[in-house]
């Protein structure tokens, strides 16, 4: 009986010391990433939303128009009037939560800028943010994108925001592939227009 006491007592100090052991490799993770200087994550610490910008090789209007084009970013126009519009988008794999839908009033400065607010989804609780536009000079465009996410999940907001982070590239990315596409295809067109027959 003693020997079993005395197993148990070992088993449970073994089963401490391994719960510990993790929680430190834990905590110790979680600093790291803290720590890491990691911009997605220090900007999260400071502000609710991420920013991020990149240099598109197109003018102002070719970047316009990829950022207005709704039906590449699986995105529909439910209602327009001068300067805002209802727009309804979809945002799939989403983590924890799936396919997600947002019903947005967008409201636009032509060729400047395009912010969004959400007024109803599915799932998400809060949704905000600004595509805003600025010349280099006439060939080339600084795109800027800011977003803010509420999922209403009991997640860290530095852990949504990296999250974030992601998809702000990765959107960044695909309008400015879109601009540089479309502005190729104007040059194109320009050049074949003018040769002669």
């Amino acid at each position: 009986m003693m020997e079993e006491a005395l197993r148990t007592t070992a088993d449970a100090k073994k089963q401490m010391e391994t719960w510990i052991g993790k929680t430190m490799v834990m905590a110790a993770a979680v600093f790291a990433l803290l720590s890491s200087g990691l911009p997605a994550i220090a900007k999260s610490l400071k502000h609710e939303g991420v920013t991020d910008s990149i240099v598109v090789s197109a003018p102002r209007e070719a970047v316009w128009k990829a950022v207005t084009s709704a039906d590449k970013f699986k995105a529909s126009i439910k209602s327009t009037d001068e300067h805002t519009a209802i727009v309804e988008q979809t945002f799939d794999k989403i983590p924890f939560l799936g396919t997600v839908k947002t019903v947005e009033k967008v409201t636009v400065k032509p060729k400047e800028s395009v912010s969004y607010v959400m007024i109803e989804s599915n799932k998400f609780k809060a949704m905000s943010g600004c595509w805003l536009l600025t010349s280099v000079d006439d060939k080339t465009t600084k795109l800027q994108l800011t977003s803010y996410v509420d999922p209403g999940l009991p997640v860290p907001r530095f852990l949504i925001n990296h999250f974030v982070k992601g998809k702000v590239e990765a959107r960044l990315e695909k309008t400015k592939k879109i601009a540089e596409d479309i502005y190729a295809n104007q040059t194109k067109s320009v050049s074949t227009s003018e040769k002669p027959q």
